[in-house]
């Protein structure tokens, strides 16, 4: 039954206070857009993550190494932590488990990558011989992965996303067999693929054999992070 004396007291006493009732009008408003702004970034961040996981096999894990935030027996904080191609094999000869273990390097930033008059700055990374058994949802347009005979021998050959290849190459130009010059070396492109992480633009990757990449960019044989697969 409508109670017309307690509804003429709730106004009544809300024309008394009305800053009071628009402070909490404005404070119960307030909550909850944060509420749903905070879910809607933590959803948005959760996809990105996804997203960017499952082009990866399913059994991967991913190592990484960073800066210490912690002093440790007389050595300050802020130093930064590096595998090492010791530790890698190590792990390969001593922990079972592993179906798969492949390192991954990168040169810092991104590089002016050349070929003829054409140039793009693109991310150039080093992939161990079983790195494409465990970055599985890449997509191959034309060429072919790199190979474990890439890496034994230390061949200066190279994969590229389909958007370097629409960058460095003119329609119509095959670039399987042509050379990219990284860093002032050359590099014979064997494969295009094409991947979808992180919205395409792990598409605009050029990868080189582990063992190239160390032997070229990198000599003090360091390692940021290595991926491996469980059995």
């Amino acid at each position: 039954m409508f109670d017309y004396d307690k509804w003429q007291e709730i106004f009544e006493t809300i024309r008394k206070n009305k800053w009071r009732t628009v402070a909490t009008a404005f404070g119960v408003f307030w909550g909850i857009l944060m509420l749903v702004l905070l879910l809607g970034a933590g959803q948005g961040l959760q996809n990105g993550v996804i997203s960017s996981m499952i082009l990866d096999a399913t059994n991967s894990i991913w190592f990484f190494t960073d800066q210490t935030s912690m002093p440790y027996k007389g050595h300050p904080p802020g130093r930064y932590i590096s595998f090492t191609e010791e530790d890698l094999e190590y792990i390969e000869n001593n922990i079972e488990g592993f179906e798969f273990i492949a390192p991954e390097n990168w040169l810092g930033g991104t590089f002016n990558i050349v070929y003829q008059r054409r140039s793009g700055s693109y991310q150039v990374l080093g992939a161990g011989k079983d790195y494409f058994n465990i970055k599985i949802y890449q997509d191959y347009t034309a060429g072919r992965k790199l190979n474990l005979l890439d890496n034994m021998e230390s061949r200066k050959v190279c994969v590229i996303g389909d958007r370097v290849q629409e960058a460095l190459f003119e329609p119509g130009v095959d670039p399987i067999g042509k050379e990219i010059i990284i860093k002032g070396v050359a590099f014979k492109v064997v494969g295009i693929f094409h991947d979808d992480g992180w919205g395409g633009r792990f598409s605009e990757r050029i990868y080189l054999p582990f063992s190239t990449f160390q032997t070229t960019f990198n000599p003090d044989k360091s390692v940021r992070l290595f991926a491996v697969t469980t059995k």
